[in-house]
């Protein structure tokens, strides 16, 4: 008997056999031969040391001790079957490792016979598969998921292949035409009735399905298709799926039905339309007051004030030299209240409606105001604009006014700010204009800024923007100040 680890429990039948046993104890796949009634003579080095079994304990039929019990009945059947049909066969079963560990093989047995044909011996081989078990196991995992999930979704999903057949159409597909999914699946492109609008809607995929194939770039688009009466819209999608060497074998489509949302957004659309021409409206008519009650405290309420102060300066003229000192301080001291009275007037007229706005454009409005407003708050404030006249329609102009008197406005309230400036460019082809302070600054939410902060006033601003086709813009930083820009492009521009 040859030593153990030679892989051999039994002598030697000849060179040829010898060479053969040399040679399995030299592969590392399990490897073995048995006599014709079944019961095996050797196996080799590889598999010893894989079970940790001895050659004498191996042979006869001491190797069924290494097959998983689940397993071993059906090993046992099929070997029996087979060696009694003389047949090659093959089959997957566990394996005890010599931890103690089972994992999967595949066995395979060939008979050899002699020239007449009589069985001489099986030799077989075990290959293990485990890792291949594994993977398998885990992408029918994965199947069993991506199936639960397609099979339940909404959303349409069709694969297709290269030749451009759909391969695969999920409930949804069959529940959305009305179509059952035999009539889908092993179909090109177009050969429903329905599923496309037209032949260019067809086309359309068609061209879409082959980029993807070529270029391995996944692309997303709309499709509309008629539904029954209904015409639909469909969000879709189509991307690859790639094999282990990198190239497209299928591609699969998801389509979601996004006909509400696409109404919704039209009706939203709509609405906002409606609210900015309300809003726009109702600027305008509050303009026209403003501007009317302005002219009326500027002209009567003025000029009445103009003449009673000019008639109480008469009086203390015309006193007696002799009257009384305290008539004297009482006049004084009306004189000096209606200055003053004069002085609210001309503040209340100046943001109602400044008239040099309508006279004199929106350099002179917002010099004026940057005036006041610096006496009334401490914050320095410059104007930093063109000699020139700007190209403004009077409404575009009393719009940036009114927002650079809000963005002032919250300067005062929030900005805890030292200096403000109103800077106007004509440039590029269009104007604009940029409120921007060196205050405290605050933290914007993604391109909002925070609302606790503004407040109506932003949204005052924007909406006062885009009534005369501007744009608008809001950046703040904390600790680096904040900036409002209003810019208008050519195209709500005069010549």
């Amino acid at each position: 008997m040859e030593p153990a680890d030679q892989g051999s429990g039994v002598p030697y039948s000849g060179d040829a056999e010898r060479r053969l046993r040399v040679l399995f104890d030299g592969i590392p796949v399990l490897a073995g031969s048995a006599e014709p009634d079944g019961s095996l003579e050797y196996v080799n080095r590889a598999w010893l040391e894989y079970t940790g079994l001895s050659s004498e304990s191996a042979l006869g039929s001491g190797w069924q001790d290494t097959i998983h019990p689940e397993d071993l009945p059906n090993f046992l059947r099929v070997w029996e079957e087979k060696r009694l049909a003389g047949a090659f066969w093959e089959l997957e079963a566990r394996m005890r490792r010599a931890d103690g560990v089972y994992r999967w093989f595949l066995y395979r047995t060939n008979p050899l016979r002699d020239e007449q044909g009589k069985l001489l011996k099986w030799f077989g081989t075990a290959t293990d598969i485990d890792d291949r078990k594994r993977a398998e196991a885990l992408l029918q995992i994965r199947e069993q998921e991506f199936r639960a999930f397609v099979e339940n979704t909404p959303d349409l999903v069709i694969r297709y292949d290269r030749a451009f057949r759909r391969t695969y159409v999920n409930p949804a597909v069959s529940r959305t035409f009305g179509i059952p999914a035999e009539a889908f699946e092993g179909q090109c492109l177009g050969a429903i009735s329905g599923e496309e609008t037209n032949e260019t809607e067809s086309g359309r995929i068609h061209r879409l399905v082959r980029g993807v194939f070529e270029t391995g770039v996944p692309v997303e688009y709309e499709m509309n298709w008629v539904i029954g009466q209904h015409r639909r819209t469909f969000s879709c999608r189509l991307y690859p799926e790639i094999d282990c060497g990198g190239q497209a074998v299928a591609v699969m489509g998801i389509a979601r039905d996004i006909t509400d949302r696409r109404i919704a957004e039209r009706r939203i659309a709509a609405s906002r339309d409606e609210l900015q021409r309300v809003t726009g409206r109702l600027a305008e008519l509050d303009e026209n007051a403003r501007r009317r009650l302005a002219r009326e405290l500027h002209d009567r309420a003025g000029e009445l004030l103009t003449g009673l102060s000019i008639n109480l300066k008469m009086v203390g003229v015309n006193l007696p030299a002799g009257l009384h000192g305290r008539a004297h301080q009482h006049l004084d001291e009306a004189t000096r209240q209606l200055e003053e009275l004069a002085e609210r007037v001309r503040e209340v007229v100046f943001e109602l409606r400044p008239v040099v706005l309508d006279d004199f454009g929106i350099v002179a409005a917002l010099s004026s105001y940057a005036k006041r407003f610096e006496a009334r708050t401490g914050v320095r404030t410059a104007v930093k604009a063109p000699v020139s006249p700007l190209p403004l329609y009077a409404e575009t102009e009393t719009a940036y006014f009114r927002i650079a008197q809000e963005a002032l406005t919250n300067v005062a309230r929030h900005a805890g700010a030292t200096e403000a400036i109103i800077s106007i460019e004509h440039a590029h082809g269009r104007v604009s204009m940029q409120i921007a302070d060196n205050g405290k600054g605050f933290e914007m939410i993604g391109a909002s800024p925070d609302c606790e902060t503004w407040g109506l006033g932003l949204l005052t601003m924007q909406e006062r923007a885009r009534a005369v086709g501007a744009e608008f813009s809001l950046v703040s930083r904390p600790g680096q100040g904040t900036k409002a820009a209003v810019w208008s492009p050519a195209s709500a521009l005069h010549d």
